[in-house]
């Protein structure tokens, strides 16, 4: 399994990542022992840092060719394309590549930190249960 960001952006948004000197990368990755799969992703920006401090979760995109990502936006530092009226949002995706694997994985939810974002992802049938109990409460 592979983890990478993809800035999947029109032009105008590059532009807006530029101008701002944004920049993201992928710290660490770790499989869990229940086979999850956490990456954690740390971004910054040399223009209006304090825009950008915490991301939020936008589409789930799905691949026929063995990918799952999240779109994080970031919804504090939005503008405007010439084009549009309403307001754009800068965005990362963050890819889990798991051709080289057996598993099918889904995209579960992510830790939003300041700077940061753990993300989680789980085989497909991670929250499956044949026999469940209901619990009296």
């Amino acid at each position: 399994m592979k983890a990478h960001i993809d800035f999947r952006h029109s032009d105008e948004e590059a532009a807006h990542f530029d101008k701002i000197g944004f920049g993201a990368k992928i710290t660490n990755a770790y499989e869990l022992e229940n086979g999850f799969i956490a990456v954690i992703v740390d971004w910054d920006s040399k223009i209006d840092r304090h825009k950008i401090k915490h991301a939020q979760e936008g589409c789930i995109i799905y691949s026929s060719e063995k990918e799952v990502a999240i779109e994080l936006e970031f919804q504090d530092y939005s503008f405007k394309y010439d084009d549009l009226e309403d307001d754009v949002y800068p965005r990362i995706e963050v890819l889990l590549d798991y051709k080289g694997s057996e598993k099918r994985m889904d995209y579960v939810c992510f830790q939003n930190l300041k700077y940061q974002a753990a993300v989680y992802f789980a085989p497909q049938d991670w929250n499956y249960s044949k026999n469940p109990k209901k619990i009296d409460f």
